[in-house]
């Protein structure tokens, strides 16, 4: 866990402090470093949050974004 979050961080910064996010391959390669830290960091919360909580939170909470409607 604390690995990826120090990748998402430092990704992050990359991507907007410095040269190397706006270089062709190497601004993809950040940014899928950056989004697979992201949803494991996802999926840590939310399975922690079902352990605690139990499951049916996390079913709710996806139902409900699922069923937003856009005005």
């Amino acid at each position: 866990m604390w690995v990826c979050l120090g990748l998402m961080l430092i990704t992050e910064i990359t991507i907007f402090c410095c040269q190397a996010g706006r270089i062709f391959p190497a601004n993809f390669i950040l940014l899928l470093v950056f989004t697979l830290s992201e949803a494991y960091m996802v999926s840590f919360i939310t399975s922690i949050v079902a352990d605690v909580e139990g499951g049916a939170i996390v079913v709710v909470a996806a139902c409900m974004t699922l069923c937003k409607k856009s005005f």
